[in-house]
């Protein structure tokens, strides 16, 4: 039987292609990035325990979603830079703090195409350079980041589906 989670890609996957009305052929690059093939689109998947983001758009785009849990003293020191450190460790709620970041991080690199390869000790999210931007989206149980790199995230344009 499928893992769950390729249950929910394929349902996700589905529904994308509904919407968009073209019948999806998922391809790989060169570092494992998928992409549409035969499209101009550009999308990203993440999963976290029940949860799952899909991102589309024109332009690269980068989402992640993770289940909240605990600030890890271990992953603030090898994985953020000294200003994140200082964020997340002044912030009244580090938890929340440091689940922004590391969303943030993780959709930058996948905007790049090139995921958690990205020189994470020496990337803040709280100064992305050129025009990448983040949106972010919190709740009690989840934790959501998007990037775009062409300075604009569009929260208007964000919808929530729920699978059975």
């Amino acid at each position: 039987a499928p893992a769950l989670e390729d249950y929910e890609y394929d349902a996700m996957l589905r529904e994308l292609e509904e919407d968009l009305k073209l019948p999806l052929r998922i391809r790989d690059d060169e570092n494992g990035k998928p992409y549409l093939s035969g499209s101009k689109l550009h999308f990203s998947l993440s999963h976290s325990g029940p949860f799952v983001a899909c991102a589309v758009s024109d332009r690269p785009v980068g989402v992640d979603i993770q289940k909240r849990g605990p600030c890890r003293a271990s992953i603030l020191r090898r994985c953020m830079t000294d200003d994140e450190q200082a964020f997340i460790l002044s912030s009244p709620d580090p938890e929340s703090a440091f689940i922004r970041i590391w969303t943030g991080k993780e959709s930058y690199g996948k905007a790049l195409g090139i995921g958690l390869q990205i020189p994470l000790r020496e990337v803040s999210v709280l100064q992305l350079p050129g025009e990448a931007a983040l949106w972010h989206r919190a709740s009690p149980e989840f934790q959501i980041s998007l990037c775009t790199l062409s300075g604009k995230a569009d929260p208007d344009s964000v919808r929530e589906i729920r699978l059975p």
